[in-house]
C-alpha cells in the first residue's frame, strides 16, 4: 500500500502523506445526483486508488465482492451491477473497489446527512424520543 505520492515540479521532489480518506458519519448519497461520479469512474485508468478508502473502519481493499455490493446500495440506494453497467466498466472487483472509493470521497463533498446524524445532540447520542403523556379532562 502506498503512504506517499511523489511530485516532481522543477527538479525537486516533494513528498506528502496522503491519509486514507474515511466516510463520514451519516452521509448518503441517496437522492443526490452521482452523474460526477460515474463520469470520473468511466474515465479512471488503472487499479483502485491508493490509499483505499475507509467505510465503517474497513479499507475497501480488504472488503470482499458482496461486501462492496452492499456498501455501494447502503451509500446510493441504486445497485452497483447496475452503476458499472452505465460507466461501461466490467462486473470485476477492482472496479467495484474504485467505484466505492469515489463514491465515498463525493459523499464527502456532497452527500446529504441522513436523519440520525442531522438530529444528534452534542454528546453525539441520537435524541430521545418524546413521552405521550394522556391528557386529563
Amino acid at each position: 500500500m502506498k503512504c506517499f505520492n511523489k511530485v516532481i515540479k522543477e527538479g525537486y521532489m516533494f513528498t506528502f502523506s496522503m491519509a486514507a480518506p474515511k466516510l463520514k458519519q451519516g452521509v448518503t448519497l441517496k437522492g443526490v445526483s452521482i452523474i460526477g461520479a460515474l463520469t470520473r469512474i468511466r474515465t479512471w485508468t488503472g487499479g483502485p486508488p491508493e490509499p483505499p478508502a475507509m467505510m465503517e473502519g474497513v479499507p475497501v481493499d480488504n472488503m470482499t465482492r458482496q461486501q462492496l455490493l452492499d456498501a455501494i446500495y447502503d451509500l446510493t440506494g441504486e445497485r452497483a451491477l447496475n452503476l458499472l453497467a452505465l460507466t461501461t466498466k466490467g462486473d470485476n472487483v477492482d472496479n467495484l473497489r474504485t467505484m466505492l472509493h469515489i463514491l465515498i470521497l463525493q459523499a464527502n463533498m456532497e452527500g446529504v446527512e441522513t436523519n440520525v446524524a442531522r438530529h444528534r445532540h452534542d454528546d453525539g447520542q441520537p435524541p430521545r424520543q418524546k413521552q405521550r403523556v394522556g391528557h386529563l379532562r
